[in-house]
């Protein structure tokens, strides 16, 4: 129980949903894709094994709700060469909270 003046911590989660289109060629020596999530000074990282088959791919995670999640996406082209995007989304409770990455 708490005391008088103590605050209260409500957290709300929201789900998001990530279309990822592969918009270029695997290349095979890199054939991988990662995702990194910011919110609140709380990072998340997911890595995706690219293939032939995968060019169109649903990811659907849990996020914060009512603030900004920042997602930097990093597609590996050579050991020297790397492209990167950054996009945000802010998801609401109960919403449809889609996002498109092309990569």
């Amino acid at each position: 129980m708490r005391g008088e003046g103590e605050a209260y911590l409500l957290v709300l989660f929201a789900l998001e949903k990530l279309d990822l289109h592969r918009t270029t060629a695997v290349a095979p020596q890199y054939p991988s894709l990662v995702l990194d999530f910011n919110f609140d000074n709380t990072m998340s990282s997911w890595g995706l094994d690219m293939t032939n088959s995968n060019q169109d791919t649903t990811l659907t995670r849990y996020t914060c709700a009512n603030i900004f999640t920042k997602i930097n996406s990093s597609k590996w082209i050579t050991t020297t060469s790397i492209i990167s995007n950054s996009d945000s989304i802010k998801c609401v409770a109960g919403g449809n909270n889609a996002i498109n990455i092309n990569y």
